[in-house]
């Protein structure tokens, strides 16, 4: 959110300075690794007809490859996993109601962020930076060269 030039109102001034600090010394790709802790990942299996409800629910954000082009980055990958931000207390709901089964071979991915962030999170689409993050995290190389673009510097 910082970085994409918007001021996050959960961080105190002294938080926001040092993390202007850092993004003037280095771009978002170097220091992914870093922010890899923004929400917790949880992979889930559902049943394919339950997709496009659960992507269409009221209380999610979209992100990572499947949203890529709609968030203005150049990947195209309507046939990824339904990867979507929600508060605890969402995920807690979608997988009691959609059945979600952990697994190893996802069709969903829950990003499950801390209640005072939720707020932020009020599209439909996750911030472009933010689904660039998520590409970075993707196993397919072409999701990360799309990320690689989006967070590094130019």
């Amino acid at each position: 959110m910082l970085a994409g030039g918007e001021n996050p109102p959960w961080l105190d001034q002294s938080t926001k300075s040092k993390l202007r600090r850092v993004l003037r010394e280095h771009d978002l790709w170097s220091i992914r690794s870093k922010l890899a802790g923004r929400a917790e990942r949880e992979e889930f299996r559902a049943h394919s007809s339950d997709l496009p409800r659960l992507e269409a629910e009221p209380r999610v954000v979209g992100t990572g490859p499947r949203h890529a082009a709609e968030a203005g980055l150049g990947l195209i990958a309507n046939d990824a996993p339904v990867e979507i931000y929600v508060d605890r207390r969402v995920a807690d709901e979608l997988m009691k109601r959609y059945r979600l089964t952990a697994s190893p071979r996802p069709n969903v991915i829950l990003r499950v962020v801390p209640d005072k962030v939720r707020p932020w999170l009020d599209a439909r689409i996750a911030p472009r930076l933010a689904v660039a993050l998520d590409l970075a995290e993707d196993a397919d190389p072409r999701s990360q060269d799309v990320a690689r673009e989006a967070l590094a510097r130019p």
